[in-house]
């Protein structure tokens, strides 16, 4: 028996049913999706938790046979409570339906709702109840699916909700946080940071609660995937804690200070069934991925030199205005090898994979009132030699008179051809050449990255092993700065030079 769908919840995605707040803006309550056969049976859908997943999907397997059947048309927005303090509301007349232009349009249309009478105008006229267990539903024929039933079956629809928990207000959350909350198929469900100050931020900017203990957000059963963006020495701890609970996760680069950070977060998280993305924004600038394409597909045949130089230039004042850092070496693994350097890093070992040996010089050249106290560099100059190509990164920040803009451009030589690309074009011997612009760039692609490896096994372009990687290559760079010598790799020791032995791993928080 054919089977269609028809959409009743305000939000679809899996989650636990709670009361309502009695804020109309954070109404959680209990959401009802109802499966009707073509003979006019329906069946009602109500999120459950997971003790009942295999009996029900047992006694049920409709879920899949639907989700065969339908595209992703209907994508829903965001429904406000109208019932403030009702316990049972679950705002069921404020759906609202966008079309997807991408699919077919024979499917469908949601029912219509009587909110005064809260029942549900079709054939079957069921009762909401809000967060208590319905049991079976009061129509003829009909039964309760499990979470994870319909968890498939949204999916499949291309109606899925994912529920997203920000981690930490560190880094660059101010650009991925946004991202999340604009997305149509994602909602913001939860905030942690340990740090008052941090944690007010996060709650005045989506107007959630803030919890300061991260495991009490990464353990909620109404979180599909976590946002991580802390301090560095934080994700040895919440990266394999987010996979061991079964979260998919968009960690912010760099991935560790440390290789033993590095190693132990690899060797926690291998072989999971769930989505990790390590997010280097830098892979996704239309410029350097048509540049990048060019070297590896062969186009660009025998390439002699590579240079990348990355500036961030801010004006002379209150550096702390514009950014999160500097900070001790034990917090975020030194200067801006570490922090800005990480983006080029990547690019490199992205492109060319692992140098034989580096060099790198540092110079505290523009904020020494800023980084001297913490010994760390604000200019940092890396050379990676292979066997018939050197790389180099120059990055770091610059002091200006007044705001200016980055620079961020790679240089590369050659059979032929001089190309150079920015983050948003390429040229050729000084020709500027047409590379088109995708639907997403930057931070927004490593998101997208992310949702099409989970709902479509698309491959992952940067992983924990991308993030292994760059910390081993970082790593010989600061230990090179250290002695004055070329540091040959793979690497023989792995301490980080610049952090103490006792805090090569750091249990609990420094601030």
């Amino acid at each position: 028996m054919g089977l269609c769908i028809i959409p009743l919840a305000p939000r679809l995605g899996p989650h636990r049913p709670r009361r309502c707040s009695g804020d109309p803006a954070l109404c959680t309550s209990s959401p009802i999706m109802r499966f009707r056969s073509r003979s006019g049976s329906s069946e009602t859908v109500r999120w459950g938790g997971r003790k009942n997943a295999r009996r029900a999907a047992g006694e049920n397997g409709q879920g899949s046979r639907a989700s065969s059947r339908l595209g992703g048309r209907y994508r829903p927005s965001l429904s406000r409570c109208r019932d403030r303090g009702d316990p049972s509301c679950a705002s069921p007349d404020s759906v609202r339906w966008s079309i997807d232009p991408r699919v077919r349009t024979d499917r469908p249309e949601p029912v219509t709702r009587d909110h005064t009478q809260r029942r549900y105008p079709c054939a079957t006229d069921c009762l909401l109840v809000g967060d208590r267990d319905p049991g079976p539903c009061r129509c003829r024929g009909t039964r309760t699916l499990s979470a994870e039933s319909i968890r498939i079956a949204v999916l499949h629809l291309g109606v899925s909700m994912f529920r997203v928990a920000l981690i930490g207000n560190r880094a660059h959350q101010n650009t991925y946080g946004p991202i999340w909350k604009n997305r149509s198929d994602a909602e913001i469900v939860a905030l942690a940071e340990h740090n008052a100050e941090k944690a007010a931020g996060l709650e005045e900017l989506y107007g959630l609660p803030c919890s300061r203990e991260y495991d009490a957000v990464l353990e909620r059963d109404d979180v599909d995937i976590v946002c991580i963006a802390t301090d560095f020495y934080l994700k040895r701890w919440l990266v394999p804690k987010a996979v061991s609970c079964r979260k998919h996760v968009l960690v912010d680069k760099s991935l560790a200070r440390t290789m033993e950070e590095a190693r132990a977060i690899a060797a926690e998280t291998r072989d999971t069934e769930v989505k990790v993305h390590l997010a280097y924004p830098h892979r996704y600038y239309p410029g350097y991925r048509a540049l990048i394409h060019r070297l590896k597909s062969g186009e660009y045949e025998q390439p002699v030199t590579w240079t990348n130089h990355f500036i961030r230039q801010f004006p002379d004042g209150d550096l702390m205005r514009y950014v999160s850092y500097p900070t001790a070496a034990s917090v975020n693994g030194g200067g801006e090898l570490q922090n800005l350097g990480s983006h080029p890093v990547d690019l490199i070992h992205h492109t060319f994979g692992m140098p034989n040996r580096v060099y790198a010089k540092f110079e505290t050249a523009y904020w020494p009132d800023y980084y001297n106290q913490f010994g760390t560099e604000d200019v940092a100059t890396l050379v990676c030699e292979f066997d018939h190509l050197i790389a180099t990164v120059i990055v770091g920040r610059n002091r200006i008179p007044e705001e200016g803009s980055a620079i961020d451009s790679i240089d590369l030589w050659c059979r032929g051809i001089h190309a150079r690309a920015t983050v948003d074009g390429l040229e050729e011997n000084e020709e500027a050449l047409d590379i088109g612009m995708p639907e997403y760039t930057g931070a927004a692609a490593c998101v997208q990255n992310l949702i099409d490896a989970i709902e479509n096994n698309a491959p992952l372009e940067s992983t924990i092993h991308d993030g292994l990687a760059a910390t081993e290559i970082t790593t010989a760079g600061y230990q090179s700065a250290e002695s004055g010598q070329f540091v040959s790799l793979p690497l023989e020791d792995d301490r980080h030079p610049m952090i103490d032995d006792h805090e090569q791993i750091i249990e609990g928080y420094l601030d």
